[in-house]
C-alpha cells in the first residue's frame, strides 16, 4: 500500500471494534486503504504459538467488521510486538489519520487514561478517539449531523479548520464552529468576524454550510453542549510531544472524556497554508495551552 492509511488501533474489546467500524467508514469516503495495528506486547517472539494465536484472532474479529463495513476498502493486519502507544505513534508515521478507540461509561470508565493520552499527544497525524459505550450514532438520520468545529482562533487553528471543512464537505453535513477565545485579543470578537475570517475555506467547499457561534464561559462545557446535535467534534491542540502533557490542554482533556461522540485531535503544527500569527508564540497572556 503507497497510499496515505487510515490507520485503526485493533484490541479485541467492543470500543475496539466500534471504532475499527467507524476507520472503515472514514476510508471508504476518502478513498484510502485501512490498516489495522494490533499492539501485542505479549508476544514473545512474532513466531509465539500462542500469543500469535491470539493476535491473529483478534485481528480476525477486526477484519470482519471491516469487510461488512466497506468490503470496497483495501484492508491490511499488522501486529507490532509493542506497546500500544509505542506501536500506534509509529504506525501513525505514515498515516492520514489515527484512530483509537476509548472506553465510555461512567465512573473510573470515563478517566482518560495515559495510553490514550500519549498516543494523542505522540502522533504524527491527526487522531480520531471513538467512544464506546453511551456512544450516539447519528448513522439512521436522514440527513448527516453536523461536524462541531471547537477553536481558540481562525489563525491558530487553521489545521482543525481545513480538517473540519473536509470532513463536512466528505459526510455532505453542515459545519457549526464554536470559538471560545481564551487570549484577551480575542474576547468579545462577533460570530459574524469569525465567519468573515473563514472566507478561504467557504470558497474552497462552498456546498458546506456554515453555522458559527461564540462559546461564552467554561470552553470545555460550551463545546459539550454545542455537541449535543453533532455526529462528530473537530479540535486543535499546540503540537506533539508524548512526554508534555499540557500539549493536550484541559479544554480537550475535558471534551475528550466526557463527549459521546468521536473527537479527532488536529495538532496546530499540521500545515494547513494559513500563517499562524507570531504575537501568539511567547505572548503571557495566551492561556492557548488550555486546548
Amino acid at each position: 500500500m503507497t497510499d496515505r492509511l487510515i490507520v485503526v488501533g485493533v484490541d479485541g474489546t467492543s470500543t475496539g471494534l466500534r471504532a475499527v467500524a467507524w476507520a472503515a467508514r472514514e476510508a471508504r469516503l476518502r478513498g484510502r486503504p485501512l490498516r489495522l495495528v494490533h499492539a501485542a506486547p505479549y508476544l514473545g517472539t512474532l513466531d509465539d504459538p500462542s500469543g500469535r494465536g491470539r493476535a491473529d484472532a483478534v485481528l480476525g474479529r477486526a477484519r470482519t467488521v471491516a469487510h461488512q463495513t466497506a468490503p470496497e476498502v483495501a484492508t491490511e493486519a499488522v501486529v507490532l510486538p509493542d506497546p500500544p502507544v509505542a506501536a500506534l505513534v509509529d504506525a501513525s508515521a505514515d498515516a492520514e489519520l489515527l484512530v483509537i478507540g476509548m472506553i465510555g461509561g461512567s465512573g473510573p470508565e470515563i478517566v482518560l487514561g495515559s495510553v490514550t493520552l500519549d498516543i494523542t499527544t505522540g502522533a504524527h497525524c491527526p487522531v480520531a478517539v471513538v467512544r464506546g459505550e453511551g456512544a450516539v450514532d447519528h448513522a439512521t438520520r436522514s440527513s448527516p449531523a453536523p461536524v462541531l468545529l471547537g477553536i481558540e482562533s481562525v489563525d491558530a487553528d487553521a489545521a482543525a479548520v481545513t480538517a473540519a471543512f473536509d470532513d463536512a464537505d466528505r459526510h455532505g453535513s453542515g459545519l457549526t464552529v464554536v470559538q471560545v477565545p481564551s487570549h484577551p485579543r480575542h474576547l468579545g470578537l462577533a460570530s459574524s468576524a469569525v465567519y468573515d475570517q473563514l472566507a478561504p475555506w467557504r470558497a474552497e467547499h462552498p456546498d458546506v454550510d456554515v453555522t458559527v457561534r461564540i462559546g461564552q464561559g467554561n470552553p470545555g462545557l460550551a463545546l459539550l453542549h454545542e455537541s449535543t446535535d453533532a455526529r462528530h467534534i473537530v479540535l486543535g491542540t499546540r503540537g506533539r510531544h508524548a512526554a508534555v502533557r499540557v500539549v493536550l490542554g484541559s479544554v480537550s482533556r475535558f471534551v475528550l472524556r466526557h463527549s459521546r461522540v468521536p473527537v479527532t485531535i488536529v495538532p496546530r503544527s499540521l500545515s494547513s497554508g494559513t500563517t499562524v500569527p507570531a504575537a501568539l508564540a511567547g505572548d503571557p497572556h495566551d492561556r492557548s495551552q488550555l486546548w
